[in-house]
């Protein structure tokens, strides 16, 4: 119950979309746009809706970086948002988190989560053929 009442207040937020059953807001656009090809490293908080910190990237210095079109579609589809070095609020039901199950001992039953996810760095991917290398056929 209160993980729909924290969604219905994020929802009403400015800029706030709804794509898939998920939530996001652009806290910060970035600049310098993101293909789908390119790699792109992110840092995650990831949050019960009272606050509580279940897992911070950046505090463990951590990061997780692969092409966007590899994430997860709960991060991908909000990732597409934002540009290089973006900031964005993903706000996700628990039919789309951890469910009724949750993890036990760390996230309840039912649990909205919220994460926020930063742009470490975005940048083309080298494993990838660019189409001035791709083969060229003569005739």
């Amino acid at each position: 119950r209160e993980g729909k009442k924290y969604q219905q207040q994020f929802a009403a937020q400015k800029g706030v979309q709804l794509k898939d059953g998920v939530y996001s807001r652009v806290d910060y656009p970035g600049k310098g746009k993101i293909g789908a090809s390119d790699m792109v490293t992110v840092v995650i908080k990831e949050s019960l809706i009272d606050g509580t910190v279940i897992n911070d990237m950046e505090a463990e210095d951590k990061v997780w970086t692969q092409t966007l079109s590899k994430y997860p579609p709960t991060f991908r589809e909000p990732l597409k948002r934002l540009n290089n070095h973006g900031a964005i609020t993903i706000v996700v039901p628990q039919e789309r988190a951890y469910g009724s199950k949750g993890v036990p001992g760390k996230i309840p039953p039912g649990a909205t989560m919220v994460y926020t996810v930063r742009i470490v760095d975005a940048e083309p991917n080298r494993d990838q053929p660019t189409k001035a290398s791709a083969p060229v056929a003569t005739r």
